[in-house]
């Protein structure tokens, strides 16, 4: 039997996903900037869902990059320039329905929003 997949590795791997969604903020930071704790929030049309550190891993963002570094090099692989590096989420996975408005925030600011506009077929 195969082993169970963690939720990180999942989103990861965008296993869970059926697309990405992209801010048009510009958050592109040193990894250094979010090395201070953050608090990261779901809203689900207007009330806050989920809430938890910002990275998923003990170290932030840098712990991360450091993981996937060595598994690409373990499989011989390597980033391209452009590539998206998911970072995981430590919050859980939410049912949404066509209509729904999502707001994600970091530290009460807006991230990213998004309202749902299909089904998942």
């Amino acid at each position: 039997m195969p082993q169970k997949k963690s939720l990180s590795e999942l989103i990861a791997n965008n296993g869970l996903n059926k697309g990405t969604i992209l801010s048009e903020r510009n958050w592109e930071k040193l990894p250094e900037a979010f090395e201070e704790t953050s608090i990261l929030s779901l809203e689900i049309n207007g009330s806050v869902i989920d809430s938890g550190d910002l990275w998923p891993m003990d170290g932030g963002p840098l712990s991360s990059l450091k993981w996937l570094q060595k598994h690409l090099i373990e499989h011989d692989l390597k980033l391209s320039a452009g590539d998206i590096i998911l970072g995981g989420t430590a919050l859980g996975l939410y049912p949404v329905q066509p209509g729904d408005k999502i707001n994600v925030t970091v530290n009460e600011q807006s991230a990213v929003q998004c309202v749902i506009n299909f089904s998942a077929i």
